[in-house]
């Protein structure tokens, strides 16, 4: 399986990223002495996703789920201050929160754009590999699970054992899959592949993820 994907920033990135936070929760105390919380709820989704970001208490090196979080702080960012643009006329005595708060989107968006821009391009090579090998497969299902394992994996050994798959609610039996097995990753995707078929389920055809129900069966999770 893919180990913890690590993304590295400058300490300048870090302190960006630290100041563009701060920023954020200035915003949110000035909006909150005057205005109700809808005048402000993009801020406080984003302030919500900068603080789970500062509870993981990682700094130079970040996950996927950490620069998820900065991703997600970014986008609320942008539509609190396009919701604030559109009600608070230049002048009055709110504008400067807004201009602070369009420089902290900018200092984000500089210190974590690099790890953005990377994980489209990656995305983008997993969408044409999977393409491909579901072509050659003849797989009705596609493959979105990109975290389970690297694609340059696909024909070494399976880390998973189970006994079943869960699926629609209905429990699928197998034997290739218990301990000491030596089926690789493609041959997981072609199993599951066969349970969708089964199940005769043709809609949600995209793979997402498996569930360890933790009594020998995983629960695959699919969407349309």
């Amino acid at each position: 399986m893919i180990k913890c994907t690590v993304y590295n920033i400058n300490q300048e990135s870090y302190d960006q990223i630290i100041s563009a936070g701060k920023v954020l929760n200035d915003f949110v105390r000035v909006m909150s002495k005057d205005f109700k919380e809808d005048m402000y709820r993009y801020a406080l989704m984003s302030q919500g996703y900068f603080k789970e970001f500062m509870k993981k208490k990682l700094t130079l090196s970040q996950t996927q789920d950490s620069v998820r979080d900065l991703y997600n702080m970014h986008c609320y960012m942008l539509h609190q201050i396009d919701k604030s643009s559109e009600f608070f006329k230049a002048g009055t005595r709110y504008q400067k929160s807004i201009e602070a708060l369009s420089t902290a989107k900018l200092m984000l968006h500089n210190a974590v754009s690099h790890i953005w821009d990377a994980q489209d391009e990656e995305l983008d090579k997993n969408i044409d590999f999977f393409s491909d090998v579901q072509s050659e497969n003849k797989f009705m299902s596609s493959w979105s699970y990109y975290e389970l394992f690297h694609r340059d994996q696909i024909n070494e050994k399976c880390d998973l054992t189970f006994n079943s798959i869960t699926y629609n609610g209905k429990e699928y039996k197998t034997d290739k899959f218990k301990e000491g097995h030596s089926m690789t990753w493609l041959a997981l995707w072609a199993y599951l592949d066969e349970v969708m078929r089964m199940s005769g389920d043709g809609h949600h055809v995209f793979i997402e993820s498996l569930e360890d129900l933790k009594n020998g069966s995983f629960e695959m999770h699919t969407g349309s």
